[in-house]
This record gives C-alpha cells, sequence and structure tokens, in this order.
C-alpha cells in the first residue's frame, strides 16, 4: 500500500444544498423562470458530488467546523494529482491529513473513494447536548481536555466516540460517551 502526508489544510466553503429525493449521490441545481423572456432557458446541471456516503454519514452528528473543514479535505483529495497514481493497478492509497490538534487516516481505492477512515480530533468544543449531559450527570466538574475519534467504514454505520478528562479541584476523572 501506498502512503502518502499531506500537511495542508484549507477552508472550505460550505454550501446549503438541497437533495433531491432519490437522488443522494447527485446535486441538481436548476433554474426555472416562470416569466416569458427572451433569453434562452437554463438547463439543469448535474454533479456527481465525491465521496458523498462519506460526507453524509459524517453530517448527522453534531460537529465542529474544524471537523467539517478537514472531512471535506479528505473527501475532495484528488489522487490522480499524484506523481505515484496510476489508476489501472489495483492498490489501494493511504493518506494521512494533519492539522496541529487532528489526524485524520484515509484509505482510498484507486478511482479516490473513500473505503475507510479513522479519525482524531482533540480539544474541540464538545457538543452542546453532551455537555448537558456531562454537567447533570458530574456537577461541579470542568472540561480539562477532549478527544473525539470516529471510524467510517463504506457501508457500514459510523462508530464515534468522546473521551473527556474532567477536572474537579486537584481531583481528575476521564469519561467516555458513544455519540453514533
Amino acid at each position: 500500500m501506498k502512503s502518502i502526508i499531506s500537511s495542508s489544510v484549507f477552508l472550505c466553503i460550505i454550501l446549503n444544498m438541497q437533495i433531491s429525493k432519490g437522488q443522494d449521490a447527485q446535486l441538481i441545481a436548476s433554474h426555472n423562470s416562470k416569466t416569458k423572456t427572451n433569453t434562452p432557458s437554463r438547463s439543469i446541471t448535474v454533479k456527481k458530488i465525491r465521496n458523498y456516503d462519506y460526507l453524509k454519514r459524517n453530517a448527522q452528528n453534531e460537529r465542529s467546523l474544524e471537523i467539517d473543514r478537514l472531512q471535506q479535505e479528505a473527501a475532495n483529495f484528488n489522487l490522480s494529482s499524484l506523481a505515484i497514481y496510476n489508476q489501472s493497478e489495483k492498490s489501494k492509497y493511504n493518506v494521512v491529513i494533519r492539522s496541529p490538534y487532528s489526524t485524520l487516516y484515509i484509505k482510498y481505492d484507486p478511482l479516490g473513494n473513500i473505503i475507510s477512515s479513522a479519525e482524531q480530533y482533540k480539544n474541540l468544543k464538545v457538543p452542546l447536548k453532551l455537555s448537558q449531559i456531562i454537567a447533570r450527570k458530574y456537577p461541579g466538574w470542568g472540561f480539562e481536555k477532549s478527544t473525539y475519534s470516529v471510524k467510517y467504514r463504506n457501508g457500514k454505520p459510523l462508530k464515534g466516540k468522546y473521551n473527556i478528562r474532567l477536572r474537579k479541584g486537584g481531583k481528575y476523572k476521564s469519561v467516555q460517551f458513544n455519540v453514533l
């Protein structure tokens, strides 16, 4: 297996999009005008969303912008731009995407589709609902550190877990919560 390390992190503009029923893997954009004009009408544009299953499954839970940004980078990663890439070769490509507090291990097939991922995000803001549960269960304890881990396998449910270190005075406690 080939390994590639990507240290670049870029900003993504997240568009609000509406996916029509039955078109889970395609983005459909159209323009309909009810008034008659002399200008030609616009046709429907269909664009395949790369690694849509990966993005859709990950979008089902509350998460931070850092997670969104890195998962977008993983979904849009272009294997064909690499010198070692060979589409006719039936090898899988392991890619590591890193940022200061996050690491994503992504496995791609030769066409650039995500087969699996193991992701870890450190010290990100814990989702509000989970924070409320922790506050009720551990009154007086504050958040010291958090780690969110998620595993994706194409066609299988996500597995996500928060490991949180709590602090109360000089005492520490570690707790885990499965979130998916």
